[in-house]
């Protein structure tokens, strides 16, 4: 039958299996949405047989349905609240709180110790076991001002 008949809603269908099957070995979440739409093609073009121009168009159509489909999935699940949003960013928790000076600050860089842990820090120079209160993170240094 050619590529517009019967055969062309197989190819479809294995097109989009294979999509979905190399979604698991590449990285990213981006080709399940396009072998869904080929797959939703081939199952379409069973019930409705079309020309190649209108498959492709209707492919097109249902990849961009899934794709933003997806994108709004990955929304979604961005804006989960969670009880620890400082998780992985321990530094911005920080912010706000006072401590003291562990080390003074000399030329803008002294240190203070949190817990177990001695953090760096920058600000005006200050004599160590001044109070200081954190007002930002750069990277793993905290910004601190007199409190």
């Amino acid at each position: 039958m050619g590529f517009f008949g019967i055969a062309s809603s197989w190819i479809w269908l294995a097109g989009g299996i294979l999509l979905l099957a190399a979604e698991t070995t590449l990285p990213g979440v981006f080709l399940i949405w396009v072998g869904l739409a080929a797959i939703a093609t081939g199952l379409v073009l069973f019930a409705v047989p079309m020309s190649g121009t209108m498959q492709l168009i209707m492919f097109a159509i249902f990849g961009l349905a899934a794709i933003l489909l997806g994108h709004r999935i990955q929304q979604r699940q961005k804006t989960v609240a969670t009880d620890s949003p400082f998780l992985n960013e321990r530094g911005k928790s920080l912010v706000g709180n006072v401590y003291l000076l562990e080390s003074a600050i000399v030329n803008g860089a002294g240190s203070v110790r949190i817990g177990d842990s001695v953090w760096r820090v920058t600000g005006a120079d200050l004599a160590i076991g001044t109070k200081v209160k954190v007002t930002g993170v750069d990277g793993g240094t905290l910004m601190v001002e007199p409190a």
